[in-house]
């Protein structure tokens, strides 16, 4: 009878304590120890881990939790009593009594995920300082080793207890998952992860969230989430973090990081979203001192969103893949960045950069850009401390992009001029100014649609758009294309539909090639619409079709109109008579004049 109404109790404890019985409960009943019998067990619940830790050593052979810090908080569980054990205190899994005996040990009967409620969070989305727990600093060191400082919030030590405790970690292998429930979380340090093999999880749909704490008197850059080794010589694989939401709370520092993948590999980040308010602060930020890492990572529906107010000079970036700032340009693994990442859709919004990658081979696919100045931004970085990085930027591929309301001064694709080979797959842009600026190297735009409404470009390497369509149609617009030896090729159809007396300009020994036709309108009248200069070249194998005026400077050029010629044209030019009737509708400058014929 006693047995029976004890395990009736323990039943009713379980259902309180809000938790599921693992499903190995009866196996792993059976090779519990029983240093006294059950029927003199003693209590056989407790209300909160204080209490857990006051009971006399041994008193019972396994008991229920109620909860953490209260009943029905998350953080109860089942425990049994392990009398030969040593292992050091966790504050979750392993718990020494108050008594300190040299052996026993309350173990937790549980299995992965390991909660961080476990561990003591709480996470209701106020401040609950270690302060609030313990009388000094050093008790609250003797429970959280890695604590600072006494205002550190016990969400952030619970969830880096919980890290460091995983079953795999004191055995040299790494590994398990660690769950973070619904709820709002204060994290006064960066959380590090500790081991390869690691999982950090909260609940979908955004239930999770991690809201930076002022509590802890951290200084200088903040990161929700970072790796704890030496990335000059170490790297993690297979790490997952996903289903997390980083709020950057009130009064935030400057430069926050959501997510630092530095010194990761091999590893999956999803269902991310995180929200700055203040400037200079990067969502995804990956740099590789060691000269390999991060690489071959997944990043699937990750968005980062700015502060509020003006975007254009915020300095936020979504996604910056660069070289280590820290070591200097003249460090030779300062010139290593990123490569063989791939992002997969996503959304990022109200900040200066999208996607800033100085790396190789990465990959971006149907990510979404809305407000945002620069859309991406590949090659040497901003600061323009990593010229002469070996291969940067090279093999990138963008696929799909969807760029929308750049504001003033705005670039969709600024590719800078240490850039390699990049692939650009046409999506939807519009609202922005600059359509490319700075092209590197070799530049591919694939088919997809128009190209750009009202854009500007620089260019600077080899821009292939074949199949695709050029459309300059806002007032005081140009194509430009510069720097010695760059070309732009158009493989099918090129529609150059000009208005208000925007141009296309060809200098510095650069070429404009197509193997079709090649069109170039002004449908409201302009003063000069096409014009080769400096040795520049024009080169189609189809038919010219001019709208207006094609003028090479220095040499002849193509004009039209209406009536007889009488503007200045250097001999060889050629005049088109658009008016129709009779007379002349083809005149040639000879000898300083037009001749009809």
């Amino acid at each position: 009878m006693k047995r029976a109404v004890l395990l009736s109790a323990f039943v009713s404890v379980l259902v309180l304590g809000g938790h599921a019985w693992p499903q190995s409960l009866s196996s792993r009943i059976k090779t519990l120890p029983r240093p006294v019998p059950l029927a003199e067990a003693g209590p056989a619940s407790a209300a909160t881990m204080d209490d857990l830790r006051g009971l006399v050593p041994g008193a019972s052979a396994w008991l229920m939790l109620f909860g953490y810090h209260a009943p029905g908080d998350g953080g109860g569980g089942a425990f049994f009593w392990d009398a030969a054990s040593t292992a050091p205190d966790d504050v979750g899994t392993v718990i020494v009594p108050d008594a300190n005996p040299p052996e026993g040990r309350w173990r937790r009967v549980e299995s992965s995920p390991l909660s961080v409620r476990w561990f003591g969070a709480i996470g209701d989305g106020s401040s609950h300082p270690l302060s609030e727990f313990f009388p000094t600093l050093a008790d609250a060191q003797a429970r959280y080793p890695h604590a600072v400082d006494f205002g550190d919030e016990i969400d952030w030590a619970a969830i880096q207890s919980a890290l460091d405790g995983l079953p795999g970690i004191a055995i040299g292998k790494g590994g398990g998952v660690v769950e973070i429930p619904a709820g709002d979380y204060r994290v006064s340090r960066p959380i590090e992860l500790t081991a390869p093999n690691t999982a950090l999880h909260g609940e979908v749909n955004a239930a999770t969230t991690l809201t930076w704490s002022v509590s802890g008197q951290w200084s200088g850059p903040f990161t929700f989430v970072r790796s704890s080794l030496d990335t000059l010589t170490q790297t993690l694989f297979r790490i997952q973090v996903k289903d997390l939401f980083f709020d950057a709370g009130t009064n935030p520092p400057t430069d926050m990081i959501g997510l630092d993948v530095t010194g990761m590999s091999f590893s999956v980040f999803g269902n991310l979203t995180m929200q700055f308010r203040s400037n200079d602060c990067t969502g995804v930020f990956g740099t590789a001192p060691s000269g390999a890492a991060p690489y071959y990572n997944l990043f699937t529906n990750v968005s980062v969103f700015g502060p509020s107010g003006p975007f254009e000079s915020n300095g936020c970036r979504g996604y910056w893949f660069t070289g280590d700032p820290s070591l200097g340009p003249s460090h030779p693994k300062a010139r290593f960045a990123p490569n063989a990442n791939n992002i997969l859709g996503g959304y990022l919004a109200g900040l200066e950069y999208g996607y800033d990658d100085s790396g190789t081979g990465n990959s971006v696919f149907g990510l979404i850009i809305e407000s945002v100045r620069v859309g991406y931004e590949l090659g040497e970085d901003a600061v323009g401390a990593y010229v002469g990085y070996e291969g940067a930027t090279n093999n990138t591929t963008i696929i799909g992009p969807y760029l929308e309301d750049g504001g003033p001064n705005s670039t969709a694709l600024n590719i800078r001029e240490t850039a390699g080979s990049v692939k650009f797959i046409t999506g939807y842009r519009t609202g922005y100014e600059n359509q490319i600026l700075d092209a590197g190297v070799s530049t591919t735009l694939l088919p997809g649609g128009n190209f750009a409404s009202s854009q500007r470009g620089i260019l600077g390497g080899h821009i292939d758009m074949r199949g695709d369509t050029l459309n300059l149609k806002n007032t005081g617009n140009s194509l430009i294309i510069e720097t010695e030896l760059s070309s732009f090729a158009f493989e099918p159809a090129i529609l150059l539909n000009q208005k208000h007396a925007n141009d296309v300009r060809i200098v510095n020994q650069s070429a404009f090639a197509s193997s079709a036709t090649l069109r170039v309108d002004n449908l409201t009248g302009g003063n000069e619409m096409f014009r080769v200069s400096g040795q520049g070249d024009l080169r189609t194998e189809g038919d010219v079709e001019v709208g207006n005026d094609l003028l090479f400077t220095g040499g002849p050029g193509i004009l039209q109109g209406a009536g007889v010629p009488t503007a200045f044209a250097p001999n060889g030019s050629l005049y088109l008579r658009t008016g129709g009737g009779e007379g002349p509708a083809l005149f040639v400058r000879e000898n300083g004049a037009w001749v009809p014929k």
